[in-house]
């Protein structure tokens, strides 16, 4: 993701994005997506590992970032 790539699909500054959490606790699985259809894995962690804590949205582009839609779901 540093350089712009990903499995077979480059990250486009220009074109949305769309990011998945799924958790299965103690799962937290993390996806990217250029389309919102196909989604990569990014990564995963074991929320059993730690005490205590919460889930949030970080975003670092030194510029503007646009959060258009949220969907939470069960």
């Amino acid at each position: 993701l540093r350089n712009g790539i990903i499995n077979n699909f480059v990250v486009d500054a220009n074109k949305p994005l769309w990011l998945k959490v799924e958790v299965k606790e103690p799962l937290l699985k993390f996806y990217l997506s250029t389309d919102s259809k196909s989604y990569t894995l990014l990564g995963e962690a074991n929320d059993g590992e730690f005490k205590e804590g919460g889930v949030g949205i970080v975003v670092y582009d030194a510029g503007i970032t646009q959060f258009d839609e949220m969907e939470f779901s069960r």
